[in-house]
This record gives C-alpha cells, structure tokens and sequence, in this order.
C-alpha cells in the first residue's frame, strides 16, 4: 500500500499509523456502516480493551463482516486512540 509516490506504508510503522489517523469519519462511515466514535464505542462495549489485537480484528471481521483491511483499521487506530499498545499493526 502506498500513500504518494515514495511512500511505502506496509514498511514503515510511522507513516502508517499518521495515515491510520487522518482517515476521515465520513469515510469510515462510508465504508463501514459507522463512524470512528461508533467503533470505539462498539469495541468498548465488547471489551476490546483487554483483548489482542487480532481477536479484535477477528471480531470486526466475523461479526460486522469487514473486509481485512477496515477491521484492521479500525483495531489498530482504537489500540492506538486507547494507549493500548505502541507495536507497528498493519491496517
């Protein structure tokens, strides 16, 4: 996945999680169904703060039927919005 030429974001953690951060909410909804505030509450909810990483991207996929990408996306920035974790995730 690249975001401009030059730009390698699979490879570079940084870049990654900046990219991660400026999507927009109308595009998650768009894309989703639900807005980040409504993913993070939904993750809240079934107590995603205490789980790993990949059962919450397993839950978002299995339950809420997102592709790999958004339901990485969308565990990675909650993790990341929550303090949970500084480890490099690929969205």
């Amino acid at each position: 996945m690249t975001a401009g030429k030059g730009f390698n974001l699979a490879s570079n953690a940084k870049l990654r999680r900046e990219f991660v951060l400026r999507i927009e909410d109308k595009i998650v909804h768009a894309k989703t169904g639900r807005t980040w505030e409504e993913w993070s509450r939904e993750l809240d909810a079934c107590g995603a703060v205490d789980q790993v990483f990949e059962a919450t991207a397993r839950f978002l996929r299995n339950e809420y039927e997102l592709s790999t990408w958004w339901a990485n996306t969308i565990a990675a920035r909650y993790r990341w919005e929550n303090g949970i974790t500084e480890q490099p995730m690929r969205p």
